[in-house]
């Protein structure tokens, strides 16, 4: 998605451009992810109640509203000690905070705040952003677990 984006943005005479698909919707014979007959690459789950990672991405790019939303929060247990932190947002720039410790401001280029080479701790790892956008201050925050 941020690749494909990145590419049709470029386009000024492009002159629509469509997501497949809002929703995970039903596809009899399919078997794939935790779900059977279920086509899993909507942004939002077929059931309405997850809003998944490329839903914050399209928001932050075009919608005006305040967002703010750190990336992974469903890929909860790690293997890897030392990562990259991401977050969808339309601010100027992100702060990050992992267990307390301040890691600083990140600029969120076309909706996207990086972070590289993040030392998370063995156990539970506590993540949280902040960011300004117009009169709006905004957290986010999720909780890693390293093996």
């Amino acid at each position: 998605h941020e690749a494909a984006w990145e590419t049709l943005k470029a386009r000024p005479y492009v002159w629509g451009v469509f997501i497949w698909n809002m929703f995970d919707f039903a596809s009899d014979s399919r078997n794939e992810g935790d779900s059977t007959d279920i086509n899993d690459k909507g942004m939002v789950s077929y059931d309405r109640t997850v809003t998944k990672d490329t839903f914050y991405f399209y928001r932050a790019n075009w919608n005006p509203q305040p967002t703010l939303h750190l990336v992974g929060r469903r890929f909860t247990d790690r293997q890897q000690a030392v990562i990259d932190v991401k977050a969808y947002s339309n601010a100027a720039q992100a702060h990050l905070w992992v267990n307390d410790h301040d890691l600083g401001t990140a600029p969120c280029t076309g909706g996207i705040c990086l972070w590289h080479g993040v030392q998370l701790s063995k156990g539970t790892n506590n993540v949280r952003a902040t960011a300004k956008v117009g009169g709006s201050e905004l957290t986010d925050s999720l909780q890693w677990k390293l093996q």
